[in-house]
């Protein structure tokens, strides 16, 4: 079988460059102490036993000459899991501000393109015997929802679980190398139909645009309707992105979050992005630098069909403003509801526009240069932006995880900053928690720490507008139930109360 790069897939690489790190992931906080085997060694022999139920961590990318098509999957018969594998322990008392500064570190430095593109980091050091696992992965191998269930399929629903059913990976087939004739001939024959396939790409958006717009205008004549989304403004975080990365992670009650769901009619990520909203408006109030229009999120959308398995990239996106031009945080809430809605709406009628459509149209070689001219010139400072920062929710499991039976207490994801943005978000709910990840570039965000200080104060301030009855009661039905006194009853109480 020949595995070559799909569009979405090949794009991710193509973009990447010298300060564009195309890496994703997670950072795990592991409780070990009710498992005192649990160590470096043992999650060592977990991953190389299970590492066959997902082939595509061994293989390695074979790219094609001159850059002239997709590159290709190809098999690595001397994968090594030792390559993949590093142990550090952190420095001073082991705090979240030690952790998140090595965990950006971690994130500062590219993936070799020499061994599969994924590296797994066992931190120890963290304070009361905890122990930090971050799991990186190059964008073009997972994106945040098939990455989500490669940790489900690496931890596990129970501290001491049944061996796993041997599996051989049939579902990915060994790919096989391509001789350098077909790679060449078919990277030609591919480089010579873009202009063709650039006009059509062109046609297909200007008709998407077209239906769009006409949609919006009749939806808006019966009863109103959101208005365009254009350009973001230049925030102080937005400029030519350097190399250098930093973490901070932070969080919140998803009970809480629910409540104000709830109360407001409105969705969990419309919450979310609220809250963020409220701490860029925070952020930049602090250094006198707020935009007088309001700050736009650039949203990932899965565009995953609910019986989609695969681990590639299935992705688009919508843009949503902030509201970060009010200080109302139930004015901010309900614009972002209104535009996430609309925006589903169009998604639903015109599809979702696909962030990496250029992959199936223009070659890798022109995708590079792009990104080279961008780098080199840092027009990315300058050019206008879609969106100031992309803002990702990726659900998880309620339940608790384990890795070598030692308890996960919280995940954190990792994402990459795009061209332009020197802030990226993303939200992984996980065991009642709403867990932010937020990776930045610290030449351009000196006091990181105001936005987590900002998720929590715009968490608070939402909840305070729900009523208190409504807080209580919310609290009342979570609230576990006093066994009743047995007491003496026919057998037809006894089988009612047993169905209820």
């Amino acid at each position: 079988m020949i595995n070559q790069f799909d569009g979405e897939d090949s794009i991710f690489l193509a973009i990447e460059g010298p300060t564009a790190h195309l890496h994703t992931g997670a950072l795990a906080v592991v409780d070990p102490t009710a498992s005192p085997d649990f160590s470096f060694a043992k999650l060592r022999q977990i991953l190389a036993e299970r590492i066959v139920e997902v082939p595509k961590l061994t293989w390695l990318v074979k790219e094609v000459p001159l850059q002239l098509h997709r590159p290709y999957w190809i098999e690595n018969p001397d994968f090594d899991i030792d390559d993949q594998l590093h142990r550090i322990a952190l420095p001073g008392d082991g705090g979240d501000g030690e952790l998140a500064a090595i965990v950006g570190d971690i994130l500062s430095r590219p993936l070799s393109r020499d061994l599969p593109l994924w590296e797994l980091w066992f931190i120890e050091g963290l304070r009361n015997g905890r122990v930090g696992i971050v799991m990186k992965t190059h964008h073009c191998l997972f994106d945040g929802v098939s990455g989500a269930s490669l940790g489900e399929i690496l931890a596990d629903l129970e501290p001491d679980p049944p061996p796993r059913k041997p599996t051989t990976g049939q579902s990915q087939p060994t790919p096989k190398q391509p001789s350098m004739f077909r790679m060449l001939a078919e990277g030609t024959r591919f480089t010579a139909g873009t202009p063709q396939r650039m006009s059509e790409w062109i046609r297909q958006l200007a008709r998407r645009q077209l239906a769009t717009a006409v949609g919006k205008r009749l939806k808006g004549r019966s009863r109103g309707d959101t208005p365009r989304v254009g350009f973001a403004p230049r925030a102080a975080f937005n400029g030519s992105i350097g190399a250098r990365r930093g973490m901070r992670f932070v969080s919140i009650s998803l009970k809480s979050v629910k409540q104000i769901k709830d109360h407001f009619d409105v969705t969990v990520n419309d919450v979310v992005l609220a809250i963020c909203g409220h701490a860029f408006r925070v952020y930049l109030e602090d250094q006198d630098r707020l935009p007088e229009r309001s700050l736009v999120a650039g949203v990932p959308t899965s565009t995953r069909g609910s019986d989609d398995d695969s681990l590639g990239n299935k992705v688009g996106v919508m843009s949503v403003p902030l509201a970060t031009d009010t200080a109302d945080d139930v004015a901010r809430l309900k614009s972002i509801h209104r535009y996430t809605s609309a925006g589903k709406d169009q998604n639903r009628k015109h599809g979702a526009v696909n962030v990496s459509a250029m992959g199936d149209v223009i070659p890798p070689l022109g995708i590079q240069f792009l990104g080279w001219l961008m780098w080199s010139t840092r027009l990315d400072g300058i050019l206008p932006l879609k969106a100031n920062s992309i803002i990702s929710n990726v659900p998880g499991p309620p339940m608790p995880l384990y890795i070598g039976g030692a308890k996960v207490d919280a995940i954190y994801p990792l994402a990459p900053i795009l061209v332009g943005m020197g802030i990226s978000i993303t939200i992984f709910s996980y065991q009642g928690q709403v867990n932010f990840g937020i990776t930045f570039d610290p030449a351009q965000v000196p006091r990181a720490d105001r936005l987590v200080d900002g998720i929590n104060q715009g968490l608070a301030d939402l909840l305070k507008t729900v009523p208190a009855r409504q807080r209580a009661r919310k609290r009342r039905k979570s609230a576990p139930r006093p066994k009743a006194k047995p007491r003496k009853s026919s057998p037809t109480v006894r089988n009612a109360t047993a169905a209820s």
